[in-house]
């Protein structure tokens, strides 16, 4: 993840590096699940349909600008594409990653197998939603790394100016419809 804000892109709005210099974002799986105890004892899951998989992410920063994105419409989802990396370990090197992931320049998935405890870049070929890594002798996993690109519903949920420092903050949350 880098230090500053590059690339993340709100309706088509690209937020500008100078408004969130320091940065941080997060996901969490929005699932919505209960756990049933059944008569011998185990536990049974149940998933609501369709939140399995859906991503809530929040975004925080500090800048010397203000964020810019009052245009943006809230009440109607928007493309939020992302700039912090998730990533899907196998220990195979035939690796399935989300459709819901950046393809643009500079936010292609990338390729890692662990050799010795560490991270090593490996080749990787994409067809749709399927990596195929390069073997590295002595591997004893393999990783994708992305970058999602959801269809969120927008909140900002903070704006502020610390006047004394000149600093600018913000906080956004994108939920995943």
């Amino acid at each position: 993840m880098s230090a500053f804000i590059d690339g993340i892109t709100i309706g088509g709005i690209e937020i500008q590096p100078e408004a969130g210099a320091r940065f941080f974002q997060s996901y969490v799986n929005r699932r919505v699940s209960t756990d049933h105890l059944m008569g011998d004892g185990s536990i049974s899951r149940q998933t609501l349909a369709g939140t399995d998989g859906k991503l809530t992410t929040r975004i925080t920063g500090r800048g010397i600008i203000p964020l810019g994105l009052q245009g943006i419409d809230t009440k109607i989802p928007q493309t939020l594409k992302c700039s912090a990396p998730l990533s899907v370990a196998s220990a195979s090197n035939v690796i399935d990653i989300p459709a819901a992931r950046r393809g643009d320049s500079g936010y292609e998935p990338a390729g890692f197998a662990i050799v010795g405890g560490r991270a090593v870049s490996t080749s990787i070929v994409m067809s749709v939603d399927q990596a195929t890594l390069g073997g590295v002798s002595g591997a004893t996993a393999y990783y994708v790394t992305y970058y999602p690109q959801i269809t969120a519903l927008i909140d900002i949920d903070e704006q502020a100016l610390d006047a004394g420092n000149a600093e600018y903050s913000f906080s956004i949350t994108g939920t995943e419809v």
